[in-house]
């Protein structure tokens, strides 16, 4: 997996002499994009949230922010939520994934909850696989149509006549559009099982995050200030395996 130290140097030789030396020194274990980019979407607003479980009622028509004109609602997909200045998710990251893919990997096994959402990509990595960095990454949440009792993630068919003759963007049925991408896909799907009530589940992926690098300036740590990651609760320490903030006692197990 090709990095920025690939083109740009070692971390430490190019930190040298600098306010951060220290810092780069004795965190071998971040990835550049880590500190220098702190955020994203910091002009641009980017879609973190993705509802299509509200999706279909075409009277309500599409509706939008009146600050930002992005759309709320959409009959074809359903509710979003945008947001700028984003703080991206650290995860370690070996550059391999784990990733819902048709007919391969298309099961999941969480629960499908708010709380432990379905995952359709997340980086894979440990803090004790001597392979692993950790980097940044974009969480987007939502729901979308699944077979809840198989815990199979579903694919409709949403447009075009290639697919079948019940697209659900023009019949605005979900049972119809899996009966259609089932013949396409191969997934099981009984017709008629479908129940608005219980088919949508809860879903997270992560996105790499690798541009909108900031100036050097805006880097975290920056003048050795550690509090731009430590102290605050601004990175989740559990889903990096620890109990809390290393600074603040935080251990692994063992």
């Amino acid at each position: 997996m090709k990095d920025c130290v690939d083109c740009h140097g070692a971390a430490e030789a190019k930190h040298a002499g600098t306010s951060v030396e220290t810092i780069v020194n004795s965190h071998t274990a971040l990835a550049c994009q880590v500190c220098h980019i702190p955020t994203f979407a910091r002009n641009e607003l980017t879609k973190t949230e993705w509802y299509w479980e509200s999706a279909g009622d075409v009277d309500r028509g599409v509706e939008t922010d009146p600050d930002t004109n992005l759309p709320t609602y959409d009959p074809m997909k359903g509710n979003f939520v945008w947001a700028n200045n984003v703080r991206p998710e650290l995860r370690y990251f070996d550059g391999t994934w784990t990733k819902a893919i048709i007919g391969v990997a298309d099961v999941y096994t969480e629960a499908g909850t708010p709380e432990d959402p379905a995952v359709l990509g997340a980086p894979v990595g440990s803090y004790d696989d001597g392979v692993s960095k950790i980097y940044p990454f974009k969480k987007m949440i939502g729901n979308q149509v699944a077979d809840p009792v198989a815990k199979r993630i579903l694919v409709p068919h949403l447009f075009g006549a290639a697919g079948g003759p019940n697209a659900y963007w023009g019949n605005w049925n979900w049972d119809l559009a899996l009966q259609d991408a089932a013949a396409k896909t191969g997934q099981p799907y009984t017709p008629g099982s479908f129940d608005p009530n219980t088919w949508f589940v809860n879903t997270v992926m992560y996105l790499t995050v690798n541009h909108e690098v900031a100036p050097k300036e805006d880097a975290y740590g920056m003048n050795g200030d550690c509090g731009d990651c430590h102290f605050s609760g601004q990175v989740d320490w559990v889903a990096l395996g620890y109990d809390k903030d290393p600074v603040e006692g935080g251990t692994r197990p063992d």
